[in-house]
């Protein structure tokens, strides 16, 4: 069971860092046992854009006065990584690749 645990925290590091699982110490037996992954499949799932709103909502000076409608746009960015106090060592090269 170990085994397999340790093969699917494999294919999760590896689909968010490429080269990270070969790189990075690999999780020790009370590391993997107190962990857990979770697959959830989505059957369902929906997208909005920028609101849409009617005319009549548009038009009604008391309701757009008071009313805030609009968008957060959300996105993923990679900075630039940032050691940690203790390490000596350089960003490797898989790591370097995400810029």
């Amino acid at each position: 069971m170990e085994k397999l645990k340790a093969e699917i925290f494999a294919d999760v590091v590896e689909r968010t860092v490429p080269g990270m699982w070969e790189y990075a110490r690999k999780p020790t037996a009370a590391e993997l046992g107190g962990s857990a992954v979770i697959r959830i499949l989505i059957d369902n799932a929906s997208s909005t854009g920028p609101p849409v709103d009617n005319n009549q909502d548009l038009a009604n000076a008391e309701l757009t006065g008071k009313m805030w409608t609009g968008l957060v746009p959300i996105s993923k960015v990679i900075g630039t990584p940032q050691l940690t106090e203790y390490s000596k060592a350089s960003p490797p090269e898989h790591v370097l690749q995400l810029l």
